[in-house]
Parts: structure tokens; sequence; C-alpha cells
């Protein structure tokens, strides 16, 4: 594992498991500076960020959707609030094919990485069993159709100006032995079981950085 990666990690979680973030070791304030270069950066490829947000208990990671300045926000907010009726649905079968599309930033307050996925909406075929049975959404780590290559490299240049790193699957993948969290699909019937009497198991790298998101 990385030195610094394992530093960084034994710093946040000092009592070694998951659930337990030590705030106070998070870098929060670096990454509020990382959201205020995306927004300069974005601005020459007509792309914002809509959304800013930080999980309760969950400070290792600060999240940010960026949209087209071309396209409302509003569209997701209330997707699943009744699409039939507001013109969303009928708006995507028009598109014949081509999603609605964000982009979301998962930045670590843990160690100066991030991560980028795209969520793409479509109008779900008429029989998918699906949750809501109007939308499906694919989460693709990449998205070609423009303008999002210019946008995501305006992303890339924001963070790797200020420091943080794409990490390879390679090692995010790597397990941290040194960090757990309880199974809870481990009797998931039964609701007496608590947090104590559940097994745990380890981490890896994209948990301790990332999980939350």
């Amino acid at each position: 594992m990385n030195p610094e990666i394992e530093r960084r990690i034994r710093e946040v979680y000092l009592d070694g498991r998951l659930e337990y973030v030590n705030a106070h070791s998070c870098n929060i304030t670096t990454a509020k500076e990382l959201m205020k270069a995306f927004k300069e950066h974005l601005l020459p490829v007509n792309a914002s960020l809509s959304e800013i947000w930080l999980g309760s208990n969950l400070e290792r990671v600060m999240n940010a959707v960026v949209t087209l300045n071309s396209a409302s926000k509003e569209f997701w907010d209330g997707l699943y609030g009744g699409g039939k009726k507001d013109g969303r649905l009928e708006y995507l079968h028009s598109q014949e094919g081509v999603p609605w599309a964000q982009c979301c930033i998962s930045v670590s307050t843990v160690y100066p990485a991030y991560e980028i996925y795209f969520n793409l909406i479509y109008p779900a075929a008429p029989d998918a069993n699906n949750d809501k049975g109007i939308f499906r959404t694919e989460c693709p780590r990449h998205y070609d159709a423009a303008p999002w290559p210019e946008v995501v490299a305006a992303i890339h240049a924001a963070c790797q100006s200020a420091g943080f790193v794409l990490l390879p699957d390679e090692e995010l993948n790597e397990e941290v032995p040194f960090i757990t969290e309880a199974d809870w699909d481990y009797g998931e019937d039964d609701d007496d079981l608590e947090e104590g009497d559940l097994p745990r198991n380890s981490c890896n790298v994209a948990q301790c950085l990332f999980q939350g998101h």
C-alpha cells in the first residue's frame, strides 16, 4: 500500500472501524477549496456545480454534481416525483436514445484523491422491472458524448492543479486489513441484531476514501 495513503487512513480511522471517522483529521477545508476551483474551471466549458454536499458522519468524502448550463438542474431534482405528468418522460423519448446526463465528483478528505462517474437517465422500457417504472439510470465512469469530454478535462485540470489524483483500480481495490466494517448482510432477517453482534470484514482503499457517495 502507498505509505502516505496508509498513514492518512490510520489517522482518520483511529479505532480501526470504517463507521467511525475522526472528522478532525479530515481535510475538509482543502476539499472545499477544490470545489471553488471547479467553479472557475467549469465556467469556460459552460458547465457548473449544481450541488455540493458533505454527508453526516461521512466526512471522508465531499460530493458534487456537475450539469451543463443548458440543462436544468430541476430535471434531476424532481426526476422521480411524477415524471409522467411534467414532460420529462416525453422529453427523454424525444431524444431518441440520448440520455439526460450529469457528472458526479467524489473528493476524498482522507487522501487527496477523487473519482468521477456519470448519472445517465433513460426512459424505462414499458415492461421494465425497476423501482420507479418510468426511468432507468446507468452510472458509467465515462461518457463520450459532446460536450462531456471537455467538461471532464476541466475537472481533471482543477484536481491536478490542487494536487488531487485519480487512483487506478488496482490501488483502490487493495485490501486494508487494519480497517473493518460490520457485515450488515449477516442475519439480515434478525431485527434484534445490533452492530456489536455482527461479524466484521476488512475494507479496501476505495471504501476508506470514498464510501458513502
